[in-house]
């Protein structure tokens, strides 16, 4: 069904700037191309260099504070390197929304004088649940939770956790592939392109 694997990636940050706001934890979930099974998440808190620009509508929405990412976080360099680990030469990289996780993790690797271990090719798991929901009822642009739910699947986790985020995309994704996997799926697709 795949022919590399993916690897999903999610993102909690001070802000939405990634030439003002840092990294605060990465999240990352992968599936395997040939079972479409879904990695155990693995997580990395990230201390940031500076609290200058922090925006505290950020803070709240990922549920993150001062003091627990000075106690649990690592240098962004240790968190960029672990995450690289992860890649190989055939993997695909996923996040929901990757105009935001992209260019963050640009940066930080540019910043930190790390190799960018990613392709240009992302795939946009938001895009792959539109499709879905415009193939099987209300075409709308779900939120992560939302579409989850609308798979009939459960939420894992803590929203706005970048492990349980990317874990819950991968799981996500998964479903959708095993779903238009089936001939009811295939058949549906063909009736909409004739």
């Amino acid at each position: 069904m795949l022919n590399s694997h993916l690897l999903v990636i999610d993102l909690e940050t001070t802000g939405t700037d990634p030439n003002n706001h840092q990294i605060l934890q990465i999240g990352a979930a992968s599936i395997n191309p040939y079972s479409l099974d879904v990695s155990h998440p693995w997580s990395c808190y990230v201390a940031p260099e500076s609290w200058n620009h922090v925006s505290q509508e950020a803070l709240d929405i990922n549920r993150l504070d001062r003091r627990f990412i000075e106690a649990n976080g690592v240098p962004l360099s240790h968190a960029l390197t672990e995450l690289s680990n992860l890649v190989d030469q055939d993997t695909k990289p996923c996040a929901w929304g990757i105009n935001f996780e992209y260019p963050f993790l640009k940066t930080a690797f540019d910043r930190e004088g790390i190799r960018f271990p990613f392709s240009y090719r992302w795939i946009e798991a938001r895009t792959v649940a539109w499709m879905y929901t415009t193939l099987t009822g209300p075409g709308s642009m779900p939120k992560l939770n939302e579409f989850v739910e609308y798979l009939g699947l459960t939420f894992v986790g803590r929203e706005h956790d970048a492990g349980s985020d990317a874990y819950n995309t991968a799981i996500a994704i998964t479903e959708v592939l095993k779903r238009l996997a089936s001939s009811d799926a295939r058949g549906h697709a063909q009736s909409l392109i004739g």
